[in-house]
């Protein structure tokens, strides 16, 4: 227990003095007052300790905030994380660490005692740890492996109870192969032989079965659980009789009666269950009552008010239903708000959603679900009626259904598909038009082969012989050319769609001028001016696009001004105030853009919020995210990215500068990249290779050093090995051939000797008996 200073010492990380770390520690970091007498193999010494007295011969570090600790035996491994006091830990013990008030007596093979423990008693030979503010322990038996996590109080845990966790108020007689009970519980009773654990926020349990393997999460009470019922979880009132193969019970359930030998559960709120056939899996969701579901019912979920007579092929009844009359054989089942239904024929699958009413779907209707109100005659291929209907007339042979909330439909000719989402009135669809959907309140004349009308409309006019259809509240469409596909979405004036624009989408006030190949402008866009032969669209709140070139495939999202997409610019996206001559290869310019200058022939785009960008060289990616100014990213650079102030000449293999970064100076011919908040770089040598994370300044990273990472202000001669200098280092001075690394808060370091492998952490000075730059 000397406390003096030799030149075998080493410390480090803010320490305020270290003794006789032995022959074969390799450091010791970070916020340590005071170490007396570490043994010949200690490890370290690291982390906010104030005093340690007489770690034995193995013990390899005691580290964190640590007041004292008292002879740690010989096969103890370190001690650590505010400790108060420790006492006595046997030939086995391996730690006692993170805030820990006192221990008393951890038995032969009790590993460790942690975080914010009170006071602990005779853990018996196999107990493993104490753990996580812990008030209370009592007699853990043999294996019982360890406690932690809140526990007031243990009582008793048997021969085979690994541990207690969580907040616990108090536990009694958990059986022979009872694993632990964890988690804000008030008591809990006779577990039986097999029950592995009872967790959550429980306040009572009675009589788990043979086999139950645990009681968990926020219940009341639970009563003889059968033979191999598993557990029972979540917010339960009550159960009984769960038969021979019932799983487990878990959800808010109030009550459950009777479930047959293969219902697997009954779970989420459930008030009753009656008398599931044989096969019937389970009862799910908030369910009021459930009568006779038939022999191959699966099982009957979700609010469901009553449920009778499924017939024999029906699988479930789901969803808020109140009554369901009828299933024919094939029904598969009837699910969601439901109120009535009545007679689907031999091939109706199901009749779910909010239903008021249904009358003779035909032999091939699939369904109707979905809030209807009424459906009259759906013809022999009518597959189904859907969503909210108030009333459908006469849909022709080769109609498939109407769905949504549709008001009235008149004559859809022989192919039209269907007419679905609320729609007021539909005239004349010719004999191709397949359907016309959302709320639409008049459609005119759609041509052989307008596909459809859809979405909120409110008038459309004349769409030629291969304009497919007009969707989404649209006010006027004008004259779509002859392969117009579509207009679409919020749209308030279209004017000349060249032949192949394929469509105009979402909240347009004013399209000018699709050329040839312009495919579509989409999405609340202002004013559009000449996209070129293969510009493919505008989208997205635009206000001004001016000379898409040849290949320019998009401008879209927010975007005030556009200038010269070159030839292979694909697109210009995001809210973008304005772009300048975007070269060859240069694919896209997106997301909150000021101003680009000159990407060059391969730079591949120019995205996020960008202020200014100037000269991406031949290889350069992009240039992306927050940035002011980037200049000469060399031939592979690959990109520019996340907030970034300056950058300069990045070298022939410098892949990318990302992150915010101030200024970028040098990178070598193997430099990966430089990212993170960095300040200042300075040569990074020929494998260098990364730069990230708040960095100040970098100097001559030798051969094979990889990267300088993570707050650092100055960095100087790594040698030949050094791996990394990495977070929150203000300066690093020749480490030796061996030093891996260099991490953590440093403020100097100091020759570290051949095996030294790393210095971090909050570190002052190192000494060392080798040598000293």
């Amino acid at each position: 227990m000397a406390n003096f200073v030799t030149n075998n010492v080493k410390s480090s990380s803010i320490v305020s003095s270290i003794v006789d770390l032995t022959d074969d520690g390799v450091c010791v970091t970070s916020i340590v007052s005071r170490v007396v007498d570490l043994t010949d193999d200690e490890g370290c010494v690291l982390s906010i300790v104030s005093s340690v007295v007489d770690l034995t011969d193995d013990g390899v570090c005691v580290t964190g905030i640590v007041s004292s600790i008292f002879d740690l035996t010989d096969d103890g491994v370190c001690v650590t994380s505010i400790v108060s006091s420790v006492v006595d830990l046997t030939d086995d013990e391996v730690c006692v660490t993170s805030i820990v008030s006192s221990v008393v007596d951890l038995t032969d093979d009790g590993v460790c005692v942690t975080s914010i423990v009170s006071s602990i008693v005779d853990l018996t030979n196999d107990g493993v740890c104490v753990t996580s503010i812990v008030s209370g322990i009592v007699d853990l038996t043999d294996d019982g492996g360890c406690v932690t996590s809140i526990v007031s109080s243990i009582v008793d845990l048997t021969g085979d109870g690994v541990c207690v966790t969580g907040i616990v108020s108090s536990t009694v007689d958990l059986t022979d192969d009872g694993v632990c009970v964890t988690s804000i519980m008030s008591s809990i009773v006779d577990l039986t032989d097999d029950g592995v654990c009872a967790t959550g926020i429980v306040s009572r349990i009675v009589d788990l079965t043979d086999d139950g393997v645990c009681v968990t999460s926020i219940m009341s009470s639970i009563v003889d659980l059968t033979d191999d019922e598993v557990c029972v979880t979540s917010l339960v009132s009550s159960i009984v009789d769960l038969t021979d193969d019932g799983v487990c019970v878990p959800g808010i359930v109030s009550s459950i009666v009777d479930l047959t030998a293969d219902g697997v559960c009954v779970t989420s709120i459930v008030s009753r269950i009656v008398d599931l056939t044989d096969d019937g899996g389970c009862v799910t969701g908030i369910v009021s009552s459930i009568v006779d579901l038939p022999d191959d019912g699966v099982c009957v979920t979700g609010i469901v008010s009553s449920i009778v007579d499924l017939t024999d092929d029906g699988v479930c009844v789901p969803g808020i239903v109140s009554s369901i009359v009828d299933l024919t054989g094939d029904g598969v089942c009837v699910t969601g708000i439901v109120s009535s239904t009545v007679d689907l024929t031999d091939d109706g699958v199901c009749v779910t959603g909010i239903v008021s009413s249904i009358v003779d779907l035909t032999d091939d209707g699939g369904c109707v679900t979905s809030i209807v109100s009424s459906i009259v005659d759906l013809t022999d291929e009518g597959v189904c009626v859907t969503g909210i209907v108030s009333s459908i007339g006469d849909l022709t042979d080769d109609g498939v259904c109407v769905t949504g909330t549709v008001s009235s439909i008149v004559d859809l000719t022989d192919d039209g598909a269907c007419v679905t989402s609320i729609v007021s009135s539909i005239v004349d669809l010719t004999d191709e038009g397949v359907c016309v959907t959302g709320i639409v309140s008049s459609i005119g004349d759609l041509t052989d082969d307008g596909v459809c009308v859809t979405g909120i409309a409110s008038s459309i006019v004349d769409l030629t012989d291969d304009g497919v259809y007009v969707t989404s509240i649209v006010s006027s469409v004008v004259d779509l050319t002859d392969d117009e596909v579509c207009v679409t979405s919020i749209v308030s004036g279209i004017v000349e769609l060249t032949d192949d624009g394929g469509c105009v989408t979402s909240i347009v006030s004013s399209i000018v001028d699709l050329t040839n190949d312009g495919v579509c402008v989409t999405s609340i866009v202002s004013g559009i001016v000449e996209l070129t032969d293969d510009g493919v669209c505008v989208t997205s709140i635009g206000s001004r696009i001016v000379e898409l070139t040849d290949d320019g495939v998009c401008v879209t999202s927010i975007m005030s001004s556009i200038v010269d997409l070159t030839d292979d610019g694909l697109c210009a996206t995001g809210i973008v105030s304005s772009i300048v001559d975007l070269t060859d290869d240069g694919v896209c310019v997106t997301s909150i853009v000021s101003s680009i200058v000159d990407l060059t022939d391969d730079g591949v785009c120019v995205t996020g919020i960008v202020s200014g960008i100037v000269d991406l060289t031949d290889d350069g990616g992009c240039v992306t995210s927050i940035g002011s100014s980037i200049v000469e990213l060399p031939d592979d650079g690959v990109c520019v990215t996340s907030i970034v102030l300056g950058i300069v000449d990045l070298t022939d293999d410098g892949a990318c500068v990302t992150s915010i970064v101030s200024s970028i100076v040098d990178l070598p011919d193997d430099g990966v990249c430089v990212t993170g908040i960095v300040s200042g770089i300075v040569e990074l040598t020929d494998d260098g290779g990364c730069v990230t994370s708040i960095v100040s300044s970098i100097v001559d990273l030798t051969n094979d050093g990889v990267c300088v990472t993570s707050i650092v202000s100055g960095i100087v001669d790594l040698t030949d090995d050094g791996v990394c200098v990495t977070s929150i280092v203000s300066s690093i001075v020749d480490l030796t051939d061996d030093g891996v690394c260099v991490t953590g808060i440093v403020s100097s370091i100091v020759d570290i000797t051949d095996d030294g492998v790393c210095v971090t952490s909050h570190a002052l000075v190192l000494f060392a008996n080798t040598r000293t730059c």
